[in-house]
């Protein structure tokens, strides 16, 4: 697709961006921005539908070109528009966010600026970086303040220098420990999905992370290597002792800071899905859902993923028309990639009320994602729809494909044991055998949503 890249950028502007560009397109000159204005305001925003349009445009600007030509300056168009997006973009965030914005005038100056202007923009993006708390904004300005110093060739500023230096090992410091948390952070977040890609045993892991908790002093350092470490375990008892711990940790930390906020929200998260797949009723998982969502930072990916698990607990609950109307209200969640998460709860949502049609013509394409998670959940789905419609023609090959699928991704152990006793249990009901010793033997760690499906 050629305007893939602009298809995502259009896709993601606000409606103040938005018409920042279109102002931009209005006053300009540049013929090619005329073409940009009219895609904008165009309201259909599909890929396909963008690329038609660049296509007619190219055409009736340039009819005499070869179709080499005419893909050329389409795509030549795309990257144009996409850059022109990005600077109005950039524009607005460095309006907003003055720590970048002075380091970079800094930089931009220093080959030709004086000192005393190039020192001011760095002493205003330290002050920022201070207020912002971002350590590593902190680290690149006290080290451009001490360059100034040297440059200056003052004695009282050499005097300055000094205590700089030594503010700059302090951070310098902090930014190597996070940066090693956020290693054990990512190790374990990678260990959650997919724990054959991690080379060390996690015995190992564990025992590296509990020897650097117990070499730093900071409160919510420990409390982060606590989460990693419930993450490890996330499949025995260790799990809710690691969880208290970083609690503990956390909750005792007087300084609300934005590390803090960060930090609690990652926690919660956490304490959402993993208690999914551990077993935790709807009821509860709607109240730690709604815990994360108060929290003012809308619309990131963790809450698009706060907001599936809010909504997938009312439907499991029967609440449908509470559970739409969520859906309704929260297309912000949902754009992009987050189509994924509306198109499955949509999908379970017709299998409740009985429109297989429709279900099924959502869930067919999503046995298929990438994604491990849906691809399984939306396997598991469809079986029990052809379960309950008895289309054993179709059931026999779709459970061997199912058991092929699981065995293929052995290693995405977290709900695992769900995934297999619920495939147990639909092969017996097919074969007519054992069918309620099965279900009344379930396994404490169904997931509601496991539950569900073993519901007839």
């Amino acid at each position: 697709m050629i305007g893939q890249k602009l298809y995502e950028l259009l896709s993601e502007l606000e409606a103040a961006q938005s018409k920042s560009i279109l102002h931009y397109c209005n006053i300009s000159s540049d013929k090619r921005l005329a073409i940009l204005k009219l895609v904008i305001t165009n309201r259909k925003k599909t890929s396909v539908e963008i690329n038609d349009i660049l296509s007619t445009q190219v055409i009736k600007t340039w009819p005499n070109i070869s179709e080499k030509e005419h893909n050329l300056k389409m795509r030549r168009l795309a990257n144009f528009f996409s850059e022109e997006i990005e600077k109005i973009i950039l524009e607005e965030y460095l309006t907003k966010n003055n720590t970048i914005r002075n380091l970079l005038l800094a930089k931009a100056k220093e080959n030709h600026g004086n000192i005393h202007l190039i020192s001011n923009y760095y002493s205003k993006a330290y002050l920022k970086s201070l207020d912002e708390e971002e350590l590593l904004y902190r680290l690149l300005a006290l080290k451009g303040k001490i360059r100034m110093s040297y440059a200056s060739q003052s004695e009282k500023e050499f005097d300055s220098a000094i205590s700089l230096n030594e503010e700059f090992k302090d951070v310098l410091y902090s930014v190597n420990e996070k940066a090693t948390i956020d290693y054990y952070n990512n190790l374990s977040n990678i260990y959650l999905e997919k724990n054959s890609l991690i080379k060390e045993s996690k015995e190992k892991l564990e025992i590296d992370v509990l020897f650097f908790i117990n070499s730093t002093r900071h409160q919510l350092h420990k409390a982060s290597l606590y989460v990693s470490l419930a993450k490890l375990n996330y499949d025995n008892e260790k799990l809710s002792v690691y969880f208290s711990k970083a609690d503990e940790l956390l909750y005792s930390e007087k300084n609300k800071s934005k590390e803090y906020y960060d930090l609690e929200r990652k926690l919660v998260f956490l304490k959402l899905r993993l208690n999914f797949f551990a077993g935790e009723t709807a009821t509860k998982l709607i109240e730690i859902s709604d815990q994360i969502l108060k929290q003012k930072n809308a619309f990131s990916v963790i809450n698009n993923n706060t907001m599936f698990y809010k909504i997938l607990s009312y439907i499991l609950l029967n609440e449908i028309e509470k559970s739409k109307e969520f859906i309704e209200n929260s297309a912000s969640y949902f754009k992009g990639e987050g189509q994924l998460l509306k198109n499955f709860l949509m999908a379970v949502i017709y299998e409740k009320e009985g429109n297989y049609r429709k279900a099924l013509h959502l869930l067919n394409p999503m046995m298929y994602a990438s994604n491990y998670f849906f691809a399984i959940f939306s396997r598991l789905l469809v079986i029990k729809i052809h379960v309950k419609r008895s289309n054993d023609r179709l059931l026999e090959s779709l459970l061997d494909s199912t058991v092929r699928f699981l065995k293929a991704n052995d290693d995405n152990s977290l709900g695992k044991e769900s995934n297999d006793y619920v495939l147990k249990v639909f092969r017996s009901r097919i074969l007519r055998k054992h069918k309620e010793s099965l279900v009344l033997n379930s396994h404490k760690k169904l997931s509601c949503f496991h539950i569900y499906l073993l519901e007839e």
